[in-house]
């Protein structure tokens, strides 16, 4: 979650402007990949909408929701400046995108504005049983804030194996994977994993389309799900 934090963070410090290249980057971009220390995301699941215009009187134009910024781009070599805040933000053309670089953030415009669909939950399954729950399940997509964001794209991964009456997490943020073991019960059509040392179980729910949610408390009214898909046998 901090690596989450950090690179929204660092994003905010890059709506300012961005760059582009010579006759073939003339026109109109969109910020469709934003990617830091393993993590990266489409900025349109956080709700930012970022297009760069850039003339060739060497004008760069960046709007960000309401609020738009003009500078001016430069060509050096092969790649291409424009400042932003105290530094320089640097781009290149590749494979017709411009990919940009700025204190490790990496951003990348294309010609298009990359669609991004929104998941929608299923109803619950009030009735499931352990039988239900019994596999392997892998996390793929966390919802938070009105954000959708894959799990692999955040360099994160969390797999739970539930087998009647017994629960095993593997999880990773970019290390070597731990596994903690536990037990499962399920009540309700809910299943609550309590993780051997952990002093409250954790509860998980099963929706239709064979989607297993797991809502985590964050503190101060904020709380995460978690999708997982089960792993075919």
């Amino acid at each position: 979650m901090k690596k989450l934090v950090a690179l929204l963070l660092a994003l905010m410090l890059c709506l300012g402007t961005a760059l582009a290249e010579d006759a073939d980057i003339i026109g109109t971009w969109y910020l469709n990949k934003v990617a830091s220390n393993g993590m990266s995301f489409d900025p349109a699941t956080l709700g930012l909408d970022i297009t760069m215009t850039l003339d060739e009187d060497e004008k760069a134009t960046t709007v960000s929701g309401e609020e738009t910024m003009v500078s001016y781009w430069r060509k050096n070599g092969d790649e291409y400046i424009t400042p932003l805040n105290d530094g320089l933000l640097v781009f290149a053309l590749q494979d017709g995108n411009l990919v940009g670089e700025m204190d490790g953030v990496q951003m990348i415009f294309g010609r298009e504005k990359a669609e991004v669909a929104t998941f929608v939950l299923g109803e619950a399954k009030t009735d499931a049983t352990m039988a239900d729950y019994n596999g392997t399940w892998n996390a793929t997509l966390v919802d938070m804030l009105g954000m959708q964001l894959p799990v692999a794209e955040m360099g994160m991964m969390m797999q739970i194996t539930v087998a009647d009456g017994k629960v095993s997490v593997m999880e990773s943020e970019g290390e070597e994977p731990t596994t903690a073991e536990g037990t499962a019960t399920v009540e309700n059509g809910v299943l609550s994993i309590m993780i051997e040392g952990d002093t409250v179980a954790t509860p998980l729910q099963l929706h239709e389309g064979d989607v297993l949610a797991m809502v985590v408390d964050m503190g101060e009214g904020m709380t995460m799900s978690m999708y997982f898909e089960r792993v075919a046998e």
